[in-house]
């Protein structure tokens, strides 16, 4: 099974695409809604260097807190150390941050 996901404008070139790159015969096509958490950029510094972090923020509470995983792979590749062990460290900065760790 092959899922996409576009904009309705794009529907119909995608759709033709896999038409003239695949063997199928036919497509089901289903209108989805996103929702969003409103979030907010924060800073923190990690033994490897300053990584963004989005916040997700509802009625003042962290919901969610995220790494930029640019940053975390500028600084694994500048570093030498595993992607993961950035990202990990940034997300711990970050919930001690805001309160979760």
């Amino acid at each position: 099974m092959l899922t996409l996901l576009c904009k309705p404008d794009r529907a119909k070139e995608l759709m033709d695409l896999v038409f003239a790159e695949t063997t199928t015969f036919g497509l089901r096509s289903y209108t989805a809604q996103r929702r969003v958490l409103p979030r907010e950029w924060e800073s923190v510094q990690t033994r490897f260097g300053e990584v963004r972090l989005k916040v997700a923020r509802v009625k003042g509470k962290v919901l969610q807190v995220s790494p930029e995983y640019e940053d975390c792979r500028k600084l694994a590749e500048e570093k030498k150390v595993a992607l993961r062990e950035v990202m990990e460290e940034a997300m711990r900065q970050g919930l001690a941050k805001n309160g979760q760790g």
